[in-house]
C-alpha cells in the first residue's frame, strides 16, 4: 500500500486548478467572452501543472471524472499529497466550489451531492473592478488582456488577484476555452507557481485496484494492485466486475465466478458504508467448502471496502438478503472492513 500524506482543505483550495480544455466542452457555454467559456467542462482529458518555487519541483494532475449539467467532479493528485476530490459548479454569473474532500478522491458519481462548500472562483461581469469576497478574502479581476507564459504556451488571461486578511496577495489567470492556467501563491516559506504544463486528449483516468485474492497453495491471502482505466462518466461497477473475476495465477482464486456481477454498488459517507448488490448466482458456485467461501467472501468485503474507503460494507442479492454457503446476513448486517497490514500480517 501506498503512504500518503494528508492535505489540509485550505491548501487544496489554495491549489484548485480548472481542467483545461482545447477542444469542444461539456457545459453550456454561450458564445465568446462569456462565463463557462473560462471553465470548461472537457471530458476524457487529463491535464498536468508543474508546482515550483518552494522546495522540489512537483507535479499535480487533474481529471474530470463526471460531469453533469452545470457541475464537474474532478480527481486530483498532486505530488507527496493524497489524492483529493472537487467539486465546481458554473452558472450564468459565478464559479464556485461547491464540495471538496483533501482526504481522498470518492470513486462514484457525486456530482448530486449537497452543497458543503460555497467558494466563488470568478465573477461575472468579467471586467477590471468586479470584485468578490469569500471570508475574509477578497477577491477583484484586477486585468482582463494578461500576457503570461506557461510551459504550455503563452496566454491571454484574466487576472484575479485574491487579498487574505494578513495582506498577503494570490494571483490566478484564466484563458478562455482553457480554464485557470496559471496561478501564484506566497506563502511564509516562499512563493510557488503552478502552471499547465500538459494536456492529454482522449485518454482514461487511471486508477489503482488493490485485490486481494485467496492463495489456496499456501492459504493466505495476496494482493496484486491493478490499474482500472476509465473515462469520464464511466460506471465502474462493470470494470470492477471483469477484474474481481479474473485472478492473477491458477493457484489464486477468482473473488466473483464467470456469470454473477455485482449489480450495484452505492455508497454512503455519511455513515461511512458501500453497499454492494451482487447477483444471486453467486450461490450457484457452493462446491468451494464453507472455509473457502469464507475466505473469498472476507476477500470480496475487504477490496471493495479499501476500494471505496469506507468502514463497512453492506450486502445484498438481488436486493434481498444475502446467502452464501455459511454467510447469512441478515437486513442492515453491515461487515467491518479490515485493512490490508491486518489482512495479510504485513507482508504487503
Amino acid at each position: 500500500m501506498k503512504l500518503m500524506k494528508k492535505l489540509s482543505l485550505a491548501a487544496t483550495m489554495i491549489l484548485t486548478i480548472t481542467l483545461a480544455a482545447c477542444a469542444a466542452t461539456g457545459n453550456d457555454t454561450t458564445g465568446p467572452g462569456e462565463l463557462a467559456n473560462f471553465f470548461p467542462f472537457h471530458p476524457n482529458t487529463l491535464a498536468t501543472f508543474t508546482v515550483e518555487g518552494v522546495g522540489e519541483p512537483g507535479l499535480r494532475t487533474i481529471y474530470n471524472t463526471y460531469i453533469s449539467g452545470n457541475r464537474v467532479q474532478r480527481m486530483i493528485h498532486a505530488t507527496a499529497f493524497a489524492p483529493s476530490l472537487e467539486i465546481i459548479e458554473v452558472s450564468g454569473s459565478q464559479v464556485r466550489l461547491v464540495f471538496g474532500d483533501p482526504f481522498y478522491y470518492n470513486l462514484e458519481d457525486m456530482t448530486d451531492v449537497a452543497q458543503s462548500l460555497d467558494i466563488v472562483l470568478l465573477q461575472t461581469p468579467l471586467q477590471v473592478g468586479t470584485s468578490w469576497n469569500n471570508g475574509d478574502e477578497t477577491s477583484t479581476i484586477t486585468a482582463i488582456d494578461a500576457q503570461i507564459e506557461t510551459p504550455f504556451g503563452a496566454f491571454t488571461a484574466i487576472e484575479v488577484t485574491t487579498i487574505s486578511a494578513d495582506g498577503s496577495e494570490e494571483k490566478f489567470y484564466y484563458a478562455e476555452g482553457f480554464g485557470l492556467v496559471k496561478s501564484i501563491h506566497p506563502s511564509p516559506i516562499g512563493t510557488f507557481v503552478v502552471s499547465l504544463a500538459e494536456l492529454a486528449t482522449d485518454r482514461p483516468a487511471e486508477i489503482p485496484l488493490d485485490i486481494l485474492f485467496p492463495n489456496i497453495d499456501e492459504n493466505v491471502i495476496d494482493v496484486e494492485t491493478r490499474i482500472l482505466h476509465a473515462t469520464t462518466n464511466t460506471d465502474l461497477v462493470p470494470l470492477l466486475t471483469r477484474e474481481l473475476s479474473v485472478p492473477p495465477a491458477s493457484y489464486a482464486l477468482p473473488l466473483l465466478p464467470e456469470g454473477t456481477a455485482i449489480n450495484s454498488i452505492e455508497v454512503s459517507r455519511a455513515i461511512n458504508v458501500a453497499h454492494v448488490d451482487v447477483s444471486s448466482s453467486l450461490r450457484n458456485w457452493d462446491d468451494l467448502g464453507d472455509g473457502v467461501i469464507g475466505a473469498v467472501f472476507v476477500s470480496l468485503t475487504n477490496t471493495l471496502g479499501l476500494f471505496y474507503e469506507v468502514e463497512y460494507v453492506l450486502w445484498t442479492m438481488d436486493g434481498a438478503s444475502f446467502e452464501w454457503g455459511p454467510i447469512v446476513l441478515n437486513d442492515g448486517d453491515a461487515e467491518r472492513v479490515i485493512n490490508l497490514e491486518e489482512l495479510t500480517g504485513g507482508q504487503n
